[in-house]
C-alpha cells in the first residue's frame, strides 16, 4: 500500500450563518491526484470523517452490501482475506476482509445468530478485532479460507 505523506496549511475563517460571534471554519486543500485515487469527484464526494483525539481519516463510506463491498475491492486490486463459516455443511456466513483498507463485510445466511460466526447479524466497515471475537457456535462451525 502506497504510504503518501504532505505537509498543508489549515485554512482559518470566520463562521458564517448561525455561528457564534468567535466560531471558524477550517479547511484544507487536498492533493487532487489523492481525491482521484479515492474516487472522489462532483458527482460523488460523500466521506466519512474519523477522529481519534490525534489524527483525522478520510476515507470513502464503508459500502452496506456485501456483493458491492467485494465486487469494489476486487476492482481496485486490494488485498483480500475471504472466509466461508460452515455449521456442518450449511453456509452460514460469509467474511471479506479487505487487508488493503482495513474494512470488513459480513453476510450471514442464516437467521439465526446461534449459527453465526460472531453472534451479530450484520455489520460492514472498520473493525480493528472483530476476527479476533470468539465464535458463538463453540467450536460447532468451521472456517474455510478461499483462494481470492
Amino acid at each position: 500500500m502506497l504510504h503518501e505523506e504532505r505537509t498543508a496549511n489549515i485554512l482559518i475563517n470566520k463562521a458564517g450563518g448561525n455561528a457564534g460571534p468567535d466560531a471558524n471554519g477550517y479547511r484544507v486543500a487536498l492533493p487532487s491526484a489523492w481525491m482521484k485515487a479515492l474516487g472522489i469527484s462532483e458527482g460523488s464526494r460523500t466521506v466519512t470523517l474519523q477522529f481519534d483525539g490525534e489524527s483525522i481519516t478520510i476515507r470513502r463510506p464503508a459500502v452496506s452490501d456485501y456483493d458491492d463491498f467485494l465486487a469494489n475491492a476486487r476492482s481496485s486490486a486490494h488485498a483480500l482475506l475471504i472466509l466461508y463459516y460452515y455449521d456442518g455443511n450449511k453456509l452460514c456466513t460469509k467474511i471479506c476482509a479487505d487487508q488493503t483498507t482495513h474494512q470488513l463485510a459480513i453476510e450471514n445466511e442464516v437467521s439465526s445468530p446461534l449459527s453465526t460466526a460472531f453472534g451479530v447479524q450484520a455489520h460492514m466497515g472498520r473493525s480493528a478485532n472483530l476476527l479476533e471475537r470468539p465464535l458463538c457456535a463453540a467450536g460447532a462451525g468451521r472456517f474455510e479460507i478461499l483462494p481470492v
